[in-house]
């Protein structure tokens, strides 16, 4: 790791899709960061800063953690961060002030960060601006170190934390593996033609089959989604529900033995990655996976070093 060159400030200044998105593209900025030295910024991450004990209080959501912190600024001047960024950025200023220093990507390919262009155009002047697009990935890392990392930056602040762990552990009473199901509908009806969207039965039978898969242990499902579900849904299964609270109901997931979900979606991908917890990605309405198709990743957003 080089030693940490503070003239140095990648910003995130475009809000990237909602809050699996915007996660896994800050953990990337940590890697970068972690290996180059290079300070990071992420201030549109806005209201979700308050969820993460790294970014509460800091108004830019820096790495390293800033000494320049509030106790919790109030999601007003979240928001006025917010559109001041999307100003300077729509407006032209960037670049003009500064040429040739803004970087975007598109939700079809990556921006490889350890390119030593990418790098050398970092360390040229003092800021540089992500303008668009969440794909941007930094892969040279020491994992355990990298993952010691995220777990501190990325650890829940309270009341999060402690409703999380009072979901989890009522879901525990009386089963040997509990399941987190993510079950992601309202957007993804018509994002990429609707291949990702499953309907509620179609989970259901999924869910029933990993029951089956996992006798004779006594099989319990904790599921979280973006629309209303209930014990109706699921009859017969043994299912408990998360609070509705997009950060809890992610961490609820990390917090389970198992994870299900689309793999288009990048909600279930971060506890999954973060908590190094066996998954199943599915990627079609009839799928009846084995338990060797749960396994543990660290990919798309981050691949094991070789050092």
């Amino acid at each position: 790791m080089e030693k940490r060159q503070t003239r140095h400030t990648v910003f995130v200044i475009e809000t990237v899709g909602r809050l699996g998105n915007q996660i896994i593209l800050f953990a990337n900025l940590i890697a970068l960061s972690m290996a180059t030295g290079i300070t990071v910024a992420h201030p549109t991450l806005g209201v979700y800063a308050n969820y993460f004990a790294g970014t509460v209080g800091d108004l830019l959501c820096r790495y390293p953690q800033s000494s320049r912190r509030r106790s919790r600024p109030n999601v007003v001047a979240w928001v006025a961060i917010r559109k001041l960024c999307r100003l300077l950025d729509k407006s032209g200023v960037l670049a003009i002030l500064a040429p040739g220093r803004t970087f975007e990507s598109d939700y079809h390919s990556l921006v490889d960060m350890t390119n030593a262009s990418f790098i050398a155009k970092v360390r040229g002047g003092r800021f540089t601006f992500l303008t668009k697009g969440w794909q941007f990935q930094y892969s040279h890392v020491r994992k355990e170190e990298f993952m010691l990392q995220l777990r501190s930056y990325f650890r829940l602040a309270e009341p999060y934390a402690s409703n999380v762990e009072s979901i989890v552990a009522m879901a525990r009473v009386g089963c040997d593996v509990l399941i987190g199901v993510h079950i992601r509908q309202t957007d993804f009806k018509a994002h990429a033609d609707g291949r990702y969207y499953f309907v509620t039965n179609e989970y259901e039978r999924l869910m029933r089959h990993c029951e089956r898969l996992f006798r004779p242990a006594r099989v319990a499902f904790l599921v979280v989604s973006d629309e209303k579900h209930g014990p109706t849904d699921f009859p017969s299964l043994n299912c408990f529900f998360g609070s509705g609270v997009d950060v809890e109901d992610m961490y609820c997931l990390g917090n389970c033995d198992y994870i299900i979900g689309s793999i288009g979606s990048s909600f279930s991908l971060w506890p999954a990655v973060l908590f190094q917890k066996p998954t199943y990605r599915i990627t079609h309405s009839e799928a009846r996976p084995s338990l060797s198709e749960f396994v543990v990743s660290s990919k798309p957003w981050i691949e094991e070093s070789s050092t």
